[in-house]
Order: C-alpha cells, then sequence, then structure tokens
C-alpha cells in the first residue's frame, strides 16, 4: 500500500510499504509516520541527516519532517502507521517540549526484539480497526495506541 498522499480524507491509515513514493523525492511531510523496517534494507535521510536501516529498525517521522528515500534494496518492506498532524496532536497534548524535540532529532531507533515483538503485534490491531468503519471509537483507539507507541516503544 502506497496511498500515504490520501491522509487529507482519513485521519490515519495503517499498512505495508516499499515506500517507493519517497524514492530520492525530498518531501515534507504533512502528516507524521511511523514505520518499522520488516525486511531488506534502505538509506533514508530525515532534513539533512542520512541513517541506514534495516531489519527491527523504527523510524518515527513527526509532521512537517523533510524524509527522503534515497536508495533501498529490492525487498524492502515496511509496516506503517501514518497520522495527520491533528491526531497527533491529540495523542501529545500533554506531553513536554523536550519529548517533541528528543523524537525529531532521534528519529531512527533499532528496536530490541521484544519491542520488535509488541510492534508486529500492533500493526495487525491497528490494521483492524483501521478497516472497522462502523466502530465510533477507532478515532479514538488509534490515538491512544499512537500515544502508547511513540511514549513506550522507544
Amino acid at each position: 500500500m502506497n496511498s500515504f498522499f490520501t491522509l487529507a480524507e482519513e485521519p490515519f491509515l495503517v499498512g505495508e510499504s516499499n515506500l517507493h513514493k519517497f524514492l530520492n523525492r525530498p518531501r515534507r511531510l504533512d502528516w507524521g509516520l511511523l514505520f518499522l523496517c520488516r525486511k531488506g534494507k534502505a538509506t533514508i535521510s530525515t532534513e539533512i541527516i542520512s541513517y541506514e536501516i534495516q531489519a527491527n529498525f523504527k523510524v518515527t517521522l513527526l509532521p512537517g519532517t523533510i524524509f527522503t528515500v534515497h536508495e533501498a534494496s529490492d525487498d524492502f518492506k515496511v509496516s506503517f502507521l501514518a497520522f495527520s498532524d491533528t491526531l497527533f496532536g491529540e495523542a501529545n497534548f500533554r506531553l513536554q517540549p523536550a519529548f517533541f524535540r528528543f523524537m525529531r532529532e532521534n528519529p531512527v531507533y533499532h528496536m530490541p526484539d521484544e519491542k520488535v515483538a509488541i510492534m508486529l503485534g500492533l500493526f495487525p490491531f491497528l490494521d483492524s480497526v483501521y478497516q472497522d468503519r462502523n466502530n465510533q471509537f477507532r478515532y479514538e483507539i488509534v490515538r491512544n495506541q499512537l500515544q502508547c507507541i511513540l511514549g513506550y516503544l522507544r
């Protein structure tokens, strides 16, 4: 799934991608993007800093971040949660500015195995919430999960 640009219609998206829409195309994100590399390797940059990522690396990109994928292996695949600026603000309205500064300065994190297992369990759950259009609380569920992911899975 590569439909990141449909976020104007939805407050969040969940899926899998190869991120090829960002390949050598710098983009300032109007929304946030959190992804876990499932397999393969890639070289990405946020603002002007480059990172080499591979399986079990989590990347958290806040709204307003300039993001580029410079190169990716043929088997590169991520699971992602994309979220609107509004959803992000609601999920984190009580957090201190130092928290956001830390997240912006440290977008890439190699997750330990026990936290990878938690993340791998969350993506199917988030996808089921995303697909359940009749659940009147789906926005609140994802907002609360986003807050947990950002706060704990660091």
